[in-house]
């Protein structure tokens, strides 16, 4: 193919590492298809740029642009950096998610065992995430996606209450050429042939048809599923991500052994096939209240940006704020962190914004929020 577009191959390139990055990054014809079209597409356009030498970057950009991973994770491949940021992972993580250092470790274990070269025709990892609601089973899958892929839109996300029902299997994979709603694609499938690089999640996984849980088998052993239209969809680069509150109550007392009835009452409720697929059931627990204040802090920061980029003001809780604002969201315990966010709202933001509003702050200027005889007060001095 060189010889018919005239080139030769430039300093450093070499064939062994574009066949290697067509198999990993791209989708679509099978090896070593995938391999010459990425040869081809390469050579066309160094040829439109009257260039005569073939260079890797040509071939790096064009998987770039056809994968969406980001350019320093694919040069990263089996380079020092790259394997740094393995070894990092749990702390990229961790700047995102609060707490659960054992399930965290687990899960960077697992990926790194794929990315230094155990990997086999399944997922990069499988995991089932137990835990009550707010406990940040999400906030894991976002931040991995960010910590893999540094692209929001490589999270594909489906609530599987929604699968309940038989018929929803059409629905997953797409319904055949044919049928009703067979221009809409499947829900999973789709976005998986568009994007194999990716981290799937899959919520409340438990509440999905029994015919669901065996289309996932195929998944979770050999890597890949044929769609509605009888294309291979490639699940080899992706993390599966399920989660579920199955054995949420056993986690809320002080019991040693609640971990094991939580994973206990889960095992009992899946498919014993599906359950002895899954790589990692690890269980998340309930977060403490200093958890809870470092996450209130985070929000809090983050609320503070927005503002100072609408208004050029700013503002902060004070250790004392933080508590009492935590205080009254463990009135609702059993729903974790969520509350959080509609409690400083409520309580927080609507105070600040009234007092923006009013005249009493102004850009430039930086509040302070403390508490005085349990009730929230606002002091204000320049930033």
């Amino acid at each position: 193919m060189l010889a018919q577009h005239d080139l030769s191959l430039g300093p450093g390139a070499r064939l062994a590492e574009l066949t290697r990055l067509a198999d990993r990054f791209l989708g679509g014809l099978a090896m070593p298809g995938r391999a010459l079209d990425l040869l081809d597409l390469a050579c066309a356009r160094t040829a439109r740029e009257g260039r005569r030498q073939l260079h890797r970057d040509t071939w790096i950009d064009i998987v770039c642009e056809r994968s969406g991973v980001p350019r320093e994770r694919i040069e990263g491949l089996g380079g020092q950096l790259g394997d740094q940021e393995m070894l990092d992972l749990e702390s990229e993580l961790h700047r995102q998610v609060v707490g659960h250092d054992p399930a965290i470790k687990a899960l960077g274990q697992l990926i790194r065992r794929n990315r230094a070269g155990f990997s086999s025709q399944r997922p990069v990892a499988t995991v089932l995430l137990l835990g009550p609601s707010g406990v940040g089973k999400t906030e894991i899958a976002k931040a991995l996606c960010g910590a893999l892929f540094d692209r929001p839109d490589a999270l594909v996300r489906l609530d599987m209450s929604e699968y309940a029902e038989s018929h929803a299997v059409a629905r997953v994979i797409g319904a055949p050429p044919g049928y009703v709603g067979h221009e809409q694609g499947g829900a999973l499938t789709d976005p998986l042939l568009r994007q194999p690089h990716c981290v799937v999640l899959l919520d409340e996984i438990e509440k999905a048809h029994r015919d669901v849980h065996q289309l996932l088998l195929q998944v979770l052993d050999e890597g890949r599923l044929t769609d509605g239209r009888g294309r291979t969809v490639d699940f080899r680069h992706a993390v599966l991500i399920m989660t579920s509150n199955l054995g949420a109550s056993c986690l809320l007392g002080d019991d040693p052994q609640r971990e094991a009835r939580a994973l206990e009452a889960a095992r009992a409720a899946f498919p014993v096939e599906l359950w002895n697929r899954i790589e990692a059931p690890l269980v998340l627990h309930p977060l403490a209240t200093s958890e809870l204040a470092t996450i209130c802090a985070r929000l809090v920061r983050a609320s503070s940006e927005r503002l100072f980029r609408e208004r050029g003001i700013r503002f902060k809780l004070s250790e004392r704020a933080c508590r009492h604002v935590v205080g009254l969201c463990e009135r609702d315990a059993a729903l974790g962190a969520r509350p959080l966010r509609h409690v400083l709202t409520r309580v927080v933001e609507a105070r600040v914004a009234d007092a923006i509003l009013r005249g009493q702050v102004r850009t430039g200027m930086e509040v302070s929020v403390d508490v005085e005889d349990n009730q929230l007060v606002l002091a204000t001095s320049r930033a």
